[in-house]
């Protein structure tokens, strides 16, 4: 076998997914303060609701919000 099949392909680049979680949750955090700021503590705007048929008064559990914004990072191109 050539030695070029066992070579790491240009642009591969290793991503760590705990920094990368541990990012998007500082976000969201930082998200929701800066809206209670403006709209005061503890705002209906400022909870995240879901999208379960069409259901505004469900409410996005941290998991669900994860999930969505990982949501095609995965699948094939």
């Amino acid at each position: 076998l050539d030695a070029s099949l066992f070579e790491v392909p240009a642009g591969y680049e290793v991503t760590d997914m705990k920094a990368q979680m541990a990012g998007l949750s500082e976000e969201m955090e930082k998200a929701k303060a800066d809206c209670e700021a403006k709209n005061g503590k503890g705002s209906e705007k400022c909870t995240m609701q879901g999208e379960a048929g069409g259901d505004s008064t469900a409410k996005v559990t941290p998991k669900d919000a994860a999930k969505k914004a990982l949501r095609g990072l995965f699948k094939k191109p």
